[in-house]
């Protein structure tokens, strides 16, 4: 039989909800090397550990790269390659996948500062009066909050902003807020508009003298 690692394992990614709710795409490829114990087998995957078992044609796994699913249990059917394939033996292993759910987060509402007129818009914002809206009622000791200039930093978690960000945009830009689970990595993006508006302007009236024009005398 095969020498390989048959302790339970699992193999976990994150949810992708674009992909579906509870989805996520698995390599199943990465739990190889763990398995193997650096011998030199084959490996195939299937759903059910009768198919693994059967091992028919066109029954496996197509695309065990990039395999959609939920939360489940895969079977990999480990075979040993002889010189002599009637010699080849097989060990199934159940494997675990395990999807980690995405962060709720906001929904984001703009960030509002007025204008104080010698500035040209360019406010200055404290990003962690953001922190509550971006959590959605999750802990903070359980979740990162960062903020991004562009969703390519958010997504790399590269070259976040200062809490403290002045506005490098006149009066409005957008930022991008990301919220990750301390625990799996796993981490939700949304948009954060920072706006700085008009100030308005209030002025007395000129007279607080008014006249009846029904011409009673009723005060």
């Amino acid at each position: 039989l095969p020498n390989i690692s048959t302790l339970p394992a699992v193999v976990e990614a994150c949810e992708n909800p674009a992909l579906g709710a509870g989805m996520a795409m698995f390599n199943l490829e990465d739990i190889e090397s763990s398995l193997g114990n650096f011998g030199d087998y084959d490996y195939e995957y299937f759903t059910t550990e009768d198919a693994a078992i059967a091992n028919e044609d066109n029954t496996e796994i197509a695309t065990p790269d990039q395999h959609l699913s939920s939360s489940t249990v895969i079977y990999v059917r480990v075979t040993t390659k002889p010189s002599n394939e009637a010699e080849a033996c097989f060990i199934i292993v159940p494997i675990e996948l395990r999807v980690n759910p995405a962060p709720v987060v906001g929904p984001m509402t703009p960030l509002l500062a007025c204008n104080v007129g010698a500035d040209g818009g360019l406010h200055i914002f404290d990003l962690r009066d953001k922190d509550t809206e971006a959590l959605a009622g999750a802990s903070p000791s359980d979740f990162t909050v960062t903020y991004y200039r562009d969703q390519a930093d958010a997504e790399n978690a590269e070259n976040a902003v200062s809490y403290i960000f002045t506005i490098e945009q006149p009066f409005e830009q957008t930022l991008y807020v990301r919220v990750e689970n301390n625990e799996t990595g796993c981490f939700s993006i949304a948009e954060l508009l920072l706006k700085v508006e008009e100030r308005v302007y209030a002025f007395p009236p000129l007279s607080s003298e008014f006249c009846e024009t029904d011409y009673e005398n009723d005060g």
